[in-house]
């Protein structure tokens, strides 16, 4: 089945109509998405549904709204919001007049999307069962077939079922035949492969794969992989050398966890320095996921700021995480394990805030000598502060490391005390 005929005979009639611009924004959407051009996906589609809605073309709709959420979803993970979005779209897409379009299996994929990046292991089963459902009625030619096997193999992975969802890739790959892709699951197949500690082949496996059509977001997503597997195989300056560097993945959520657990095993041996700036990094991620409604990757995150934070002895920094893990836990729908781990993470921190020492030098000016460091200049400032609250010069210097930080808000809020 070609699901992409359908758009391409129409965007031809536009073309012959003389809409030549809105043939060519329909028939790049998809490649816009891709490509991580987030930014033209989100000027585009207001005019193309608007279009589409003039036009009574109910297939165009689903077609675009699909994709819109595609690049909201699977790539940005803005699901705060977007479920009822998803939910809309789907029953829209099985209408009488709609359910023929090939995008409306694809829009499966999308509420299936919603539900992982809001809590992938809280809602497995059901992930699990909507999959299930597409994939008993359609065909292992259709290019949909990938899309909700890969959806079935990752929820699979978040309920810790690696084996499954190993073994189901092969069925899968085997069920579509010789005109599949060998790397079709390629992200699915790698995860599984770590999680069974077979890290040698994972890394032969990804360093081979290939989708031509997977565009940008998809190599960056194997290049991240790729340096996960070198880490784990302590060939640390082979991963250094091609990690993508904060700023070419900060703007496009879906790859913060992965690329957090690179850097992470990057720091356990040594490779990278686990310092201020990797804590602020890891803050803005979380941050982004928490705005994003992605709550348990930015539980997973603030959980990993504790580990690097108490690693280099700066438990008010672990606290700082201690506390957006709390705020995070009280807005899952299901928590799991969630509020357990906390809790001990918690006991962990106040043990090591016992035994911190951040000097409080005797003047407010040797407090304002700044040590390089700024998450103990915060610190230092932020203690001199309860002791000189009205020194003004200890207020700028402690906004200025905390600006630093990224912490602006504790600013405003001690500015109001």
């Amino acid at each position: 089945m070609d699901i992409w005929a359908w758009v391409e005979d129409f965007s031809e009639q536009l073309a012959k109509q003389g809409q030549q611009r809105l043939a060519y924004d329909l028939l790049h959407l998809p490649s816009l998405v891709v490509d991580n051009r987030h930014d033209e996906v989100d000027r585009l589609v207001p005019s193309l549904l608007a279009a589409a809605r003039d036009m009574e073309h109910r297939w165009l709709e689903v077609y675009i709204r699909h994709w819109n959420l595609q690049s909201r979803v699977l790539k940005r993970y803005e699901v705060r919001g977007l479920l009822p979005e998803a939910i809309d779209l789907l029953d829209f897409a099985n209408r009488d007049d709609t359910k023929s379009c090939p995008q409306s299996i694809c829009v499966v994929q999308d509420l299936a999307n919603c539900y992982a990046d809001t809590d992938g292991p809280a809602y497995g089963q059901e992930r699990l069962d909507v999959a299930a459902e597409t994939l008993a009625r359609i065909d292992p030619s259709w290019p949909c077939f990938r899309c909700i096997s890969g959806e079935y193999a990752s929820a699979l992975l978040d309920l810790d079922r690696p084996r499954e969802a190993l073994d189901f890739c092969h069925r899968q790959l085997a069920a579509i035949g010789p005109t599949g892709n060998p790397y079709d699951f390629r992200d699915s197949k790698v995860e599984a492969l770590i999680a069974l500690g077979k890290l040698e082949e994972a890394l032969a496996f990804n360093t081979d794969a290939e989708n031509p059509g997977g565009g940008d977001s998809w190599l960056v997503h194997k290049t991240i992989d790729q340096a996960r597997l070198l880490t784990r195989l302590e060939r640390h300056e082979e991963a250094k050398a091609i990690l993508p560097a904060f700023d070419a993945v900060a703007d496009t959520p879906a790859y913060f966890t992965d690329w957090a657990d690179a850097m992470k095993h990057l720091v356990d041996a040594s490779a990278a320095p686990n310092d201020w700036e990797l804590d602020l990094q890891l803050r803005v991620m979380a941050l982004r996921l928490e705005d994003n409604g992605a709550l348990r990757d930015a539980w997973r995150l603030q959980r990993l700021r504790t580990e690097l934070a108490l690693a280099r002895s700066r438990p008010w920094v672990a606290r700082h995480a201690v506390e957006a893990m709390r705020r995070i836990t009280a807005e899952l729908e299901r928590p799991l394990d969630a509020e357990a781990l906390t809790d001990e993470i918690d006991q962990t921190v106040a043990a090591a805030e016992r035994e911190a020492t951040v000097e409080v030098r005797e003047t407010p000016d040797a407090n304002l000598e700044a040590s390089g460091e700024p998450d103990v200049d915060y610190e230092r400032l932020r203690r001199a502060l309860d002791r000189w609250p009205d020194d003004e010069r200890l207020w700028l210097g402690w906004s200025r490391a905390a600006g630093v930080l990224g912490r602006a808000s504790e600013i405003i809020e001690r500015g109001r005390a």
